[in-house]
């Protein structure tokens, strides 16, 4: 019968780190007791329990071992520290063009004759209006919510979501197609040439452009390495959850900008 292999920590590395500093803290109380019972033998004898000890070291050495190694990160677990430790910072802010509105409105005329033309954007939007509330109660107590709170309904912003890609899949020129991907894996991968930290997980929403013939492939088989040089995608990420500070939801976006990014090349 071969012999079982041992099974690997499941935590992530948030957790792992969470755990090392439980148990180094609990190692540096067990020996300032120590110290301070000196003298009280009975006491002394009670706390002098080097074995302990070095199991509580032993533990830690495997836990730092692990927390120091590659470490695999999904979206959802991303925190400032994460891309401090990516070395990515924050270098300026999108601004509109001088030009936008105007060539918006240019762009108004495009798929005019078609289902989804400017026409019937405005009006899908004002029958949404009409029809779906974007806020809903909290009957439940969330984190951070008081029973009396409203909060934005996930499910109701992806209907005005989905209308503007509708929109933009007949904007295109002829000799293209729009394929929208929705909740699109993104399959590990290192987070630089220079690092063996992965990141992985799944992408709301990838509107991609390209050829009749590539996208009737990507429809049939959906697999996001496949994406070459003749392919435009757009990647957008959905905050999730009650907090509405889009900030608070920024090193989710990068990581999942980043993941997509190094995933197509």
């Amino acid at each position: 019968m071969p012999a079982k292999r041992p099974r690997k920590s499941g935590l992530t590395g948030i957790e792992l780190l969470m755990a090392v500093n439980a148990i180094q803290t609990l190692l540096d109380k067990s020996r300032e007791e120590q110290a301070l019972n000196k003298g009280d033998q009975e006491l002394e004898d009670s706390f002098n329990d080097e074995t302990e000890h070095q199991q509580l070291e032993g533990i830690l050495k495997m836990l730092r071992s692990r927390v120091d190694g590659p470490q695999s990160y999904s979206f959802s677990s991303m925190t400032q520290d994460h891309l401090d430790k990516m070395d990515i910072s924050a270098s300026g802010l999108l601004e509109l063009k001088p030009d936008a509105i105007s060539r918006g409105v240019k762009k108004d005329v495009l798929g005019a004759d078609s289902l989804w033309s400017s026409d019937m954007l405005c009006r899908h939007l004002q029958f949404l209006e009409g029809l779906v509330p974007r806020n809903v109660y909290s009957s439940t107590p969330l984190v951070g919510i008081r029973l009396t709170d409203y909060h934005q309904n996930e499910g109701a912003a992806r209907l005005w979501i989905k209308a503007f890609f509708y929109r933009v899949a007949h904007m295109i020129p002829t000799g293209s197609n729009v394929v929208l991907s929705v909740e699109q894996v993104v399959p590990s991968v290192t987070v630089s040439d220079t690092s063996a930290h992965t990141l992985s997980g799944y992408i709301d929403w990838t509107a991609m452009v390209m050829p009749p013939q590539k996208a009737h492939l990507f429809l049939r088989n959906p697999i996001l390495q496949h994406l070459r040089n003749d392919v435009s995608a757009l990647f957008i990420s959905e905050a999730k959850g009650p907090d509405q500070l889009l900030g608070n939801h920024v090193q989710q976006t990068i990581g999942e900008m980043l993941a997509c990014a190094r995933t197509t090349g």
